[in-house]
């Protein structure tokens, strides 16, 4: 069996990078927005927002951490994935969160010459960097 997500959408802040344990690989983790709108039954226009929790991993976490910045476009293709953990005070919990197997950034907030070489060159980075 296969699953696939893909994820257009805009980040909700800055990439941070993380280490689950010391000696460990690092990681980043973005949030990423994305939009749905629908008409209701009076034909009004309705929106939901949802947030998705992206982790990276290698090469992609290192292009994320250095090129990506809250409320650029993001494309993202991934699979899902269930975190587990324990609390202090034994509870369980669950996550979802999407694993980014390709990222590409779409577009920054700004239309600036800087920006677009940015864009340019984050993507060819990502390119660089395969897994």
């Amino acid at each position: 069996m296969f699953s696939q997500t893909i994820l257009i959408g805009r980040l909700g802040k800055d990439p941070e990078m993380k280490q689950k344990d010391e000696g460990s690989d690092k990681f980043a983790v973005m949030s990423v927005a994305t939009t749905r709108s629908w008409k209701n039954s009076k034909g009004e226009r309705q929106e939901s927002v949802e947030w998705d929790e992206v982790v990276l991993f290698r090469g992609l976490a290192q292009v994320a951490h250095d090129y990506y910045k809250k409320g650029y476009l993001v494309f993202v293709l991934g699979h899902a994935n269930t975190r587990k953990w324990t609390d202090d005070k034994g509870v369980e919990h669950r996550s979802k969160q999407l694993i980014a197997d390709a990222v590409r950034l779409l577009s920054s907030t700004a239309a600036t010459k800087a920006d677009q070489d940015a864009v340019a060159e984050a993507n060819a980075s990502v390119e660089a960097h395969p897994e």
